[in-house]
């Protein structure tokens, strides 16, 4: 059953360049941020591999329309609708 679908979901992009000794310093929380290292999907190690989200998604059959909800345009459309721009 599907419970969410192009329309509803977005990528959060939150890759981070902190080490483990910023994690410290800053003093996160475990409990909402895990510890480093930080592990991410194949083919998905930093920005310059977002573009594989794209091909990854066109593989599986998703339209380009599709694609671009999820890649941006339901972020948009919420921002748009929250701050009525």
């Amino acid at each position: 059953m599907a419970l969410a679908g192009d329309e509803h979901v977005g990528l959060g992009l939150d890759f981070s360049q902190e080490t483990a000794g910023d994690y410290d310093y800053f003093g996160y929380e475990e409990d909402t941020y895990p510890r480093p290292p930080w592990i991410y999907p194949p083919g998905i190690a930093g920005f310059a591999d977002i573009p594989n989200v794209g091909a990854r998604l066109r593989g599986r059959g998703y339209s380009e329309e599709q694609i671009q909800r999820i890649a941006r345009g339901n972020f948009l459309r919420v921002f748009g609708e929250v701050w009525g721009e």
